[in-house]
């Protein structure tokens, strides 16, 4: 009597007990084949290399931000100032002006004539009698903040001019908060800029604190500078006199106002 041989389907194909195939293999292989071949993706280079920069940015931004130091700042007023104290001329008598010798700019030398003035004064007879009256400079210098023309009358006492020594130099004048002296050190650089001339334009300057007040501005002077919190004044010196423009260069004057942008801590 035949044994039926017990097919088993093992690994894929199906088996006789004794582990002969049933099928032949390439009949197996042909069945499995669905005619469309294997599945490749194939990134194109352009996106690979995009790919590629894009990741190298975002590394670099990412030690950027990790590296990069973030300062406070606190922003002064200030205004440039001679560093030598200017001498007033006031008018030793009573009269009107007849003749101005002077204009703001000029360079004069000790004992010259500035202006003449009309006086009134009485003879014997107690008739008035017009006399002229010199007024000369008590120094050499520069004439500045002329206030005076011919024709204006002058009291006792009156200032209309004054004269700058000719050795002097600008310098910037800054009024500093008191919670922000402690990061104001002597000999220190900071920069500056000129509300007459935009940084936009003319980019900043540079200075170093000089020299740092002792005491607190009085209420006349954060009246007259319009500062509204308790304040020291700093000195500045000026790394340079002048600004140099696209084409030309311009003198700094006093009384030009300014600001500066003092750092207080740097944290990253």
């Amino acid at each position: 009597m035949l044994k039926a041989s017990i097919a088993s389907y093992h690994s894929g194909e199906f088996m006789t007990k004794s582990n002969i195939p049933l099928f032949r293999k390439e009949a197996v292989d042909e069945q499995n084949d669905n005619g469309l071949g294997e599945v490749l993706l194939i990134v194109p280079m352009r996106l690979k290399a995009l790919i590629v920069v894009i990741g190298t940015f975002g590394i670099l931004i990412c030690f950027g931000l990790w590296y990069i130091k973030f300062t406070k700042t606190e922003r002064v007023e200030g205004t440039l100032r001679l560093t030598k104290t200017a001498s007033p001329i006031e008018s030793p008598i009573a009269g009107r002006i007849k003749h101005l010798l002077v204009k703001n700019g000029d360079e004069v030398k000790q004992g010259q004539v500035l202006a003449i003035l009309d006086i009134t004064n009485r003879n014997t007879a107690g008739e008035p009698v017009l006399s002229a009256y010199e007024i000369k400079a008590e120094s050499s210098g520069r004439i500045a903040s002329l206030r005076a023309n011919v024709g204006d009358k002058l009291d006792e006492g009156d200032q209309f001019l004054k004269i700058s020594p000719t050795d002097t130099e600008l310098g910037a004048e800054i009024f500093v908060p008191a919670n922000v002296m402690p990061f104001v050190k002597s000999g220190s650089k900071i920069w500056l800029q000129y509300d007459a001339f935009p940084a936009n334009s003319y980019g900043l300057f540079q200075g170093t604190v000089d020299s740092i007040s002792g005491e607190m501005m009085s209420p006349q002077d954060m009246q007259i500078f319009n500062v509204r919190s308790p304040s020291y004044i700093i000195q500045v010196k000026l790394d340079d006199q002048t600004v140099k423009g696209l084409n030309e260069n311009f003198t700094l004057n006093e009384g030009i106002s300014l600001h500066s942008d003092l750092p207080l801590s740097t944290r990253r």
